[in-house]
């Protein structure tokens, strides 16, 4: 749909930037306030999802929808993205994007001694926050 482009702008931009949501803001701003503080706002959702079993049902419920939309899409994750480019031009070339496979692809990759230890740590605390 014509539509399709405007939509997966919006999830990026929620994905990187927790105040561009305003429903995440009104359901979560208490959770934030209370664990992610001293966060920077480009780890705020791993932060909540760190802390998933204590934030309020409503910061829950919008974590895990934008967690699900995160998980069919690498580009989604900026922290992820950026730290494993290289990597995914290096082991997953083959890989189509799209359903979560770019990042089973790094996922299966994670123990390759010439994956950068950046890209290592960025898959690793995704994963911890899943």
């Amino acid at each position: 749909p014509p539509c399709r482009h405007e939509i997966d702008h919006v999830i990026r931009v929620h994905a990187a930037y927790v105040g561009a949501d305003p429903i995440l803001m009104r359901e979560c701003s208490f959770d934030i306030e209370q664990f992610c503080s001293g966060e920077m706002e480009e780890n705020v959702h791993l932060c909540l999802r760190k802390h998933m079993d204590t934030i309020q049902i409503g910061c829950k419920e919008e974590e895990l929808l934008q967690g699900t939309l995160e998980a069919m899409d690498v580009t989604l994750k900026p922290k992820v993205f950026h730290a494993c480019k290289k990597a995914m031009g290096a082991f997953c070339q083959d890989t189509t994007p799209g359903a979560g496979k770019m990042l089973q692809c790094l996922h299966e990759h994670m123990s390759e001694a010439n994956l950068n230890t950046k890209c290592k740590l960025s898959l690793a605390a995704d994963l911890q926050a899943s």
